[in-house]
């Protein structure tokens, strides 16, 4: 009897130890900010409707909104993330938009690159990652600041140098999606 407990515990004990490793999944009809980070960070959501109040995310802790469905007409939302309150103008984006059912999302470190000089973003030394719903593209950013899959799976020039492939992708909203700092990617 006492192997057949063991034997029934075997696979909690085994999938709890590799749920740390694991890709996150997205919560259901919300848009999340995970800092995996070991410093706090600074978010602004901006929107159809103007800025919100900058909030703190600590080290571990998430920020999760309702996906915002927008309007024709509308643009999306871009959560902001910061390394310091008082760089507003240099923000690491993670971008969403949702419409007819569909959640499109990327990541863009247009704003926080200095000269290809990644280091300046949130959460690049850590590693980026933008995950929806199953089977749908997931995003990471590698956190050498010298590794090429910034250019390729982010943002980090304007309508990406007007290339194919532009790194952006669509999922079913009910998905959900959740943007990852310091994901430990790469």
């Amino acid at each position: 009897m006492r192997y057949a407990i063991f034997l029934l515990t075997l696979p909690q004990i085994v999938l709890g130890s590799c749920k740390r490793r694991a890709i996150q999944a997205a919560t259901p009809n919300r848009a999340t900010v995970k800092n995996s980070c070991t410093y706090e960070v600074y978010l602004i959501t901006t929107g159809p409707g103007g800025a919100k109040p900058m909030v703190t995310i600590p080290p571990g802790a998430n920020h999760s909104e309702d996906i915002y469905i927008s309007k024709p007409g509308e643009g999306g939302i871009s959560f902001k993330v910061l390394k310091s309150p008082k760089t507003p103008d240099v923000p690491m984006q993670f971008e969403y938009t949702a419409t007819n059912g569909d959640i499109w999302y990327n990541l863009s470190l247009i704003d926080c690159v200095k000269k290809k000089d990644k280091g300046g973003c949130a959460g690049h030394d850590g590693g980026l990652r933008a995950v929806a719903g199953r089977g749908c593209r997931i995003f990471q950013c590698g956190p050498n600041t010298a590794n090429p899959a910034c250019d390729i799976e982010g943002y980090t020039e304007p309508e990406f140098g007007y290339k194919d492939g532009a790194p952006v992708s669509k999922c079913s909203v009910a998905e959900g999606v959740t943007f990852e700092l310091c994901s430990r990617y790469g």
